[in-house]
């Protein structure tokens, strides 16, 4: 028999939102589950305390980082790579008009991080800086302006993550990467291909992934939530068609090998840190779903899941472990993005936008 769904949320279904005692959404930060809770499809979704809601909870974030020489120079630096990337959109609409629809969606997601990076409105200058891009170059046909723009989402991407991996505040770092992937994601939806996920070797001249010891729980969490995405993955796999539907049946089988591999990595991990990897379920309850649209639904809240607890191993984490939860987290806001018109705005952080 399936694992029933441990203290499963009021009023949603196994794989819906995590909801609130009335019923509403939960914006919280990450906090740690009961072990024996994990053992459910529902562990996909982190227990939570409370928060402030929306752009509060972030702004709150990006203000004490100001405080901490450090942390001040890499938040300066993001707001001038989300200033940068503002421009290139803005420029690329006014050239081009037709491209309007297509880039709405990422100059939302841009103003969105640019709210909770500068929730005083203070901007900064895009221009000023060493390593900021040049203009957006003069580009004749609408392709060829989406194809820039996509490889500069790429940039900014991994500038994010970059400064996720040196931020000092784990709260800072788990922030820059939810906008690292939302950017990670952009970028797909704008043509650009996959980026294969980063798995190290967890071992490295016989000692474990540096950042690993300190954060055991949060890769416990991760690894726990990985079990179930590799179940989740394979049965939603069994339900589709690869004649009928051979897109949707090749996203799923990718993650599936994607969750698989990170599973396996963990694993190795944390046995080189000396624990026990938590042990998957022998089977998990998973809501029915008889179409190709439900399917690729509730794939979509598998990668959700899965991204809030990277998006809670980035926090806990510190460097080469840091990046490959960053890493992991993008790579779920891609995934994510199957049978969805865009990309999640602040992938893996629940209490900054709703979802």
């Amino acid at each position: 028999m399936p694992r029933p769904l441990p203290d499963a949320p009021r009023g949603g279904p196994l794989l819906g939102p995590l909801l609130g005692p009335h019923g509403d959404r939960a914006h919280c930060a990450t906090t740690r589950l009961p072990r024996r809770a994990l053992l459910g499809l529902g562990m996909l979704v982190p227990a939570v305390a409370c928060a402030p809601r929306g752009s509060d909870a972030g702004g709150a974030v990006a203000a004490a980082c100001r405080n901490s020489s450090g942390d001040a120079e890499l938040l300066t630096a993001a707001l001038r790579a989300t200033a940068s990337i503002e421009a290139d959109l803005g420029a690329a609409a006014a050239r081009h008009p037709g491209l309007r629809p297509r880039l709405r969606a990422s100059q939302r997601l841009h103003a969105a991080h640019r709210g909770v990076l500068d929730p005083s409105g203070e901007g900064v200058d895009a221009s000023a800086g060493a390593g900021s891009p040049a203009p957006l170059p003069p580009t004749r046909s609408p392709a060829a302006a989406l194809g820039v723009l996509a490889r500069r989402e790429r940039v900014l991407a991994d500038r994010m993550g970059a400064l996720a991996v040196a931020a000092g505040s784990g709260p800072f770092a788990r922030l820059l990467a939810s906008c690292a992937a939302g950017a990670r994601a952009t970028a797909v939806t704008l043509g650009a291909s996959p980026t294969p996920p980063v798995l190290p070797d967890p071992v490295v001249d016989d000692a474990p992934l540096a950042g690993a010891a300190v954060a055991v729980p949060a890769l416990q969490d991760a690894l726990a939530a990985e079990h179930a995405a590799v179940w989740a993955l394979g049965v939603l796999g069994a339900r589709t068609s690869s004649s009928a539907q051979p897109g949707l049946t090749a996203a799923l089988t990718s993650a599936y090998a994607a969750h698989r591999d990170r599973r396996d990595l963990l694993q190795a991990l944390l046995v080189a840190l000396g624990e026990e990897p938590v042990a998957a379920a022998p089977a998990y309850a998973l809501p029915p779903s008889s179409g190709p649209d439900e399917v690729a639904a509730s794939a979509r809240a598998v990668e959700t899941r899965c991204g809030t607890w990277w998006a809670a191993a980035v926090e806990a984490t510190t460097g080469p472990t840091r990046a490959l939860a960053s890493d992991a987290l993008g790579d779920t806001a891609v995934r994510g993005l199957v049978g969805r018109g865009g990309p999640e705005i602040f992938p893996g952080a629940d209490e900054l936008a709703d979802r």
